[in-house]
């Protein structure tokens, strides 16, 4: 999996680039010249952005850095400018801001900027800035702005120490949860701040041990991979994502994807228009037919099959809470996927079959052209043994058991006994009313006080430690379900395009196209419709 944001933006824009190209050849193709323009004028409204916002020196610079590859931002120990820095990456600008505990003016710059901004990362260190007021202070003011956040907690003593990820957030983020609701109670918050919509997550990262991978190590060594993996960069990295895909700035690309289909679309129909032979006509417009079926068996297999793996990460979550056994649920999952992809396709040769009858009535007996054939024609799924081809087993293989060994639900009664002490409102009231000497009646009611503040101490410590062990367990989970959506959709395209490519080639050598006029024609008329489908690929990864 890749480390990076997507970068749309470059996407859409080359998807565009190369059907222009195709378009300068051909004289009727004049809509270039406004085609670009507007689709030009709707990027140039693209900017997702994201604000690094928290304590100075707890790391902005750094997990900037980190996310990056490159050191593009300062990282010093001194806040030395209250100036924003803007920095163009990937598609996005990353926002780096003014720390809240520099100076009243650095913090009312940053509390200005966060408006602007489609995600805020607030950033606080493992080694004490989470323990300042002023840092839950705010995160709860950006939770009543309605921005999605992420807290993340960068882990600059597992960098100093080599301590493990999940042994700083087990000390760190408790703490954190627990400072987060006293402030939304001083600042007379409603509800539960943690259980806001945009309230995303908080996530342990060390930037240290990804900037080192990303800087001194190949993507396919070892040494990468263990850094990487011990960083949990890619949990911060899938987390942003998904925040991002229901931004402004994200959304502005999805009328920007219509605007290029619909001159593709044009493109293709001049093109087709253009063609001599009746034949090569009739021949166009069943293979625009079936790249169409073809496009609708990419969508529907991948809608289903998201939903799927969706309901078993929270099939998974829940049976993690309850302490449950998990293992049968892979299995589960894979023949289901198995399912939707079979019956997907049966659905789509069914449909087939029906154009391929219609196309037939449209030929007369004394044509030379033989298409009686076009029954044998199917979208194939290739068998599971054979090698040659993209496999089932391809997509069905790459769901193994998530590991959460190292996850676990702390178990013990959230209300521990107070040892050698039990409360029973008899007996105390009892024991008051034989007190006669107020010294005496005090000194008791003191002592019970504090027995039960402690006890109401270690309850809340005890639910902030199962709240913090949740949160681990959900981060692995949603990690490990993106990159199986992502390979399951992956595969499912090289899977459907290797069983298009046999349909197109059986359809062609029964009509016999062999006129060499038009082979460059066919060429490019093929090479929009892959565009095409390039389209559909960025437009499910928005939804």
């Amino acid at each position: 999996m890749s480390i990076d944001l997507k970068d749309y933006k470059h996407q859409v824009k080359n998807i565009k680039n190369k059907a222009i190209e195709i378009f300068k050849d051909y004289n009727k193709c004049g809509f270039i010249e406004v085609f670009q323009i507007e689709v030009e004028k709707q990027l140039e409204k693209y900017n997702p952005s994201i604000m690094f916002y928290g304590v100075y020196n707890a790391g902005k610079s750094s997990i900037i850095n980190a996310l990056v590859g490159e050191e593009i931002a300062k990282v010093g120990d001194i806040p030395t400018t209250a100036t924003i820095q803007s920095i163009n990456w990937n598609g996005f600008t990353l926002v780096d801001t003014p720390g809240i505990v520099a100076n009243d003016e650095h913090t009312e710059i940053a509390e200005q900027e966060i408006k602007r901004n489609d995600v805020i990362l607030f950033v606080v260190d493992d080694i004490g800035t989470f323990e300042n007021v002023a840092v839950s202070t705010a995160i709860v003011k950006i939770i009543n702005t309605g921005k999605p956040i992420i807290v993340v907690v960068n882990q600059k003593e597992a960098s100093i120490e080599g301590a493990y990820s999940n042994k700083i957030s087990k000390k760190v983020i408790p703490k954190i949860i627990e400072n987060i609701k006293k402030s939304a109670e001083l600042q007379e918050y409603t509800g539960d701040p943690l259980k806001a919509e945009n309230f995303c997550q908080i996530v342990s990262v060390n930037a240290f041990s990804a900037y080192t991978a990303r800087t001194q190590y190949g993507k396919e060594s070892d040494e990468f991979k263990i850094l990487m993996h011990s960083s949990e960069i890619e949990c911060l990295v899938s987390i942003i994502q998904e925040q991002l895909a229901k931004s402004d700035g994200i959304n502005i690309l999805k009328p920007c994807t219509s605007i290029i289909r619909n001159y593709i679309e044009q493109g293709i129909g001049i093109l087709e228009n253009e063609l001599i032979a009746e034949i090569d006509k009739l021949y166009f417009k069943l293979l625009k037919e079936i790249e169409q079926k073809k496009s609708n068996l990419y969508r529907n297999i991948t809608s289903l099959g998201r939903n799927e793996i969706h309901s078993y990460g929270d099939q998974i979550y829940g049976r993690i809470m309850k302490g449950e056994n998990i293992d049968e649920l892979a299995t589960i999952l894979k023949n289901k996927l198995l399912e939707i992809i079979r019956n997907q396709f049966e659905n789509a040769n069914m449909q087939l079959e029906n154009t391929s009858d219609i196309y037939k009535m449209q030929f007369d007996e004394k044509t030379s052209y033989n298409i009686l054939d076009m029954e044998k024609i199917k979208f194939e799924i290739p068998e599971l043994e054979e090698a040659e081809e993209p496999q089932i087993w391809d997509v069905l293989k790459k769901l193994p058991p998530i590991q959460t060994s190292s996850l676990k639900i702390p178990t013990a009664n959230l209300i521990p006994v107070i040892s050698s002490y039990k409360i029973w409102i008899p007996i105390i009231s009892e024991i008051i009313n034989l007190l006669s000497y107020k010294k005496k009646r005090e000194e008791e009611q003191r002592l019970l006080q504090e027995k039960i503040d402690e006890h109401n101490a270690q309850v809340q410590n005890a639910m902030n430690e199962k709240i913090s062990a949740i949160i681990e367990v959900n981060n692995k989970i949603r990690t490990e379900i993106m990159k199986l959506e992502n390979s399951f959709v992956d595969t499912t395209e090289l899977l459907v395009d290797s069983s298009f490519s046999k349909v197109a080639d059986g359809i062609k050598n029964n009509f016999n196209v062999k006129k060499q006029e038009n082979n460059k024609l066919e060429q490019d008329i093929q090479s929009l419709k892959t565009l095409l489908h390039e389209i559909d690929v960025i437009e499910i990864r928005f939804n």
